[in-house]
């Protein structure tokens, strides 16, 4: 058989075209959904890069509602392109990443010597198209109570709310990332995440493994236990500190009731919130510092994320238990705000109720 080179010359050459303007056409998209910029951010004297990428609300949808994905680029120190950066994937779900950017700068100042780090709002949180409603609630963490919060208050907020909430789910939310990676560049990233994270970890392995290059998961929630079951994780951690409390020479011999206290505690706090007069832990200025059962349960739940805070349950405990509020009360203080009614709670449930429905399928 004969072959016409010349003509299997020009199909080839036509081919090439098609195929380097579909890939110049695909370019020119994604640079017109990409906004980047210079960028100064609280807490970090070096200039950083702001930007925003266009996604669609629902990605079975594209020509749709659109969604800007807010994220943050600290840069290498070196100042390398070479080298694969590094994404950070936030907790919660509600945490927004782009929030978190002073403390990773430090924290993670290691990498940072030789790698960018990309920190993205995930969609829902931050300024990436917040759930967030109109009329926030200014509450003060030392008089306020869990308890003054009701579904009522939720149901009120998902009716402000515009948009289709199914849509905003852990998957939507790895196609959110792996778009932004795409559109910055980058063929691979490598990937960090911590408690919540570490499912958006898992999810983004499953989904996209060629756009990973390493992944580290701290904590790892995996996918096969249920997100929202809390309380059930706080009492199995808080049951370890108590046996550990009794198996500790030193603890034992300092709080030998410290289980009997908490029960004695909850049960007094169940009748009526105490109210005491204390000076505020900052400003020294005479307060009312009311606490309910609730609040107090709370309070012992965020110590034991950390292991310096955790230590100190014990002694809360006791010093509670004896009817004096104040290390409570100076606890409360380090994280003032964490009582506030964040509606990115709102992205919580949604992630809950998406990741249950995909569970069943």
């Amino acid at each position: 058989m004969k072959i016409n080179w010349k003509s299997l010359f020009k199909a080839n050459l036509l081919i090439a075209a098609v195929s380097l303007s579909n890939s110049a056409i695909a370019e020119d998209i994604l640079k017109q959904q990409l906004s980047l910029e210079d960028c100064h951010i609280k807490g970090i004297r070096q200039q950083v890069q702001c930007g925003t990428y266009s996604t669609p609300e629902n990605y079975a949808n594209p020509d749709g509602v659109k969604i800007d994905i807010n994220f943050v680029v600290l840069p290498a120190i070196d100042n390398s392109k070479e080298k694969l950066p590094l994404m950070f994937l936030a907790g919660g779900p509600g945490q927004a990443a782009a929030e978190l950017s002073a403390q990773i700068y430090t924290g993670f100042s290691e990498i940072r010597k030789t790698r960018d780090l990309i920190l993205i709002d995930q969609r829902g949180t931050g300024k990436s198209n917040p759930l967030q409603c109109e009329d926030s609630i200014e509450i003060d963490p030392y008089s306020s109570m869990p308890e003054d919060f009701s579904a009522t208050d939720i149901e009120e907020c998902l009716a402000q709310l515009s948009g289709d909430l199914s849509q905003y789910s852990s998957e939507n939310s790895i196609r959110d990332f792996d778009a932004v990676r795409e559109a910055l560049g980058h063929e691979q990233v490598h990937i960090y995440g911590g408690s919540y994270g570490t499912r958006a970890g898992l999810v983004y392995m499953r989904m996209f493994p060629a756009s990973l290059k390493s992944v580290v998961l701290d904590s790892v929630g995996p996918i096969e236990v249920p997100i929202g079951l809390f309380g059930k994780s706080v009492e199995q951690s808080f049951v370890k500190l108590i046996e550990n409390c009794q198996a500790d020479s030193f603890c034992a011999q300092q709080y030998p009731d410290v289980a009997k206290e908490f029960a004695a505690i909850s049960a007094r706090l169940s009748l009526s919130p105490a109210k005491v007069e204390i000076a505020h832990p900052r400003l020294g200025s005479n307060i009312e510092f009311v606490i309910s059962k609730d609040k107090f349960i709370s309070a012992v739940q965020m110590q034991l994320y950390s292991m310096q805070t955790r230590s100190l349950i014990p002694l809360l405990i006791h010093q509670a238990y004896l009817g004096d509020y104040k290390p409570l009360a100076g606890l409360i203080a380090q994280s003032e705000g964490v009582w506030g009614f964040t509606l990115d709670c709102i992205l919580i449930l949604s992630v809950m109720k998406t990741t249950q429905e995909y569970r069943q399928k």
